[in-house]
């Protein structure tokens, strides 16, 4: 694979950890609602998956407005609960300064993910912030991934997707860019291999300047 000039980025599990906000705000709206309470896998699972698709799941007749409820009250505590993932502080400055164009593709609504790239100091750093909200389908449909690279005015030949889940792989693979995976978010080594990720990276983004060839800082 040829060096990217651009890399796009999931936010959770990826770059930052706000799972157990996430979790918790599952769990508790699916108990109110009356609906079925999974068990704290499952509801890790939803993370980064389609979240009408996740409440139909639980049984919602209306998962727009669990949507909308979870919105409302869960989103605003991400930003300042989320803390940023081993190696991500140092890797993102190090990316940038070697003349790599970030952007962040997410599930994650995009000014709740921009309030969390400000809150742990990387949205300077990030050229392009793309959420579900801008596009018609979300992960593992393409669509975030190729609306942050029609914004940069760039194609999937430019780009390499780096990614927790294997949404994030499949939708790179449908955008028609590799994905590299990291492990230690919602999914494991055997699921992301499945998936066809092209590379795994064991220590999460942090490994990521070297396994670009780049020079220690």
């Amino acid at each position: 694979m040829k060096r990217p000039d651009v890399i796009l980025l999931d936010l959770d599990g990826t770059l930052v950890d706000a799972t157990e906000t996430i979790v918790e705000g599952i769990l508790a709206l699916a108990a109110e609602s009356g609906l079925r309470v999974p068990q704290r896998e499952e509801a890790r699972a939803f993370i980064g998956r389609p979240p009408l698709q996740s409440w139909a799941s639980l049984g919602a007749e209306d998962p727009a407005a669990l949507v909308d409820a979870f919105t409302a009250r869960v989103m605003p505590r991400l930003a300042r609960d989320g803390v940023l993932l081993p190696g991500v502080g140092r890797a993102v400055p190090a990316l940038r300064a070697a003349g790599h164009t970030l952007a962040v593709a997410t599930t994650r609504m995009t000014g709740s993910a921009r309030d969390s790239l400000e809150h742990v100091g990387l949205l300077a750093s990030i050229s392009q912030v793309s959420g579900r909200d801008l596009v018609p389908h979300p992960k593992p449909a393409p669509d975030v991934l190729l609306h942050a690279l029609e914004a940069l005015g760039r194609g999937p030949g430019d780009a390499l997707m780096v990614g927790d889940s294997t949404a994030d792989v499949e939708a790179a693979h449908a955008a028609g860019m590799p994905c590299w995976a990291v492990l230690g978010g919602i999914e494991d080594r055997a699921a992301l291999r499945a998936a066809g990720a092209d590379r795994i990276l064991d220590g999460g983004v942090g490994e990521l300047p070297a396994a670009l060839g780049l020079a220690p800082s």
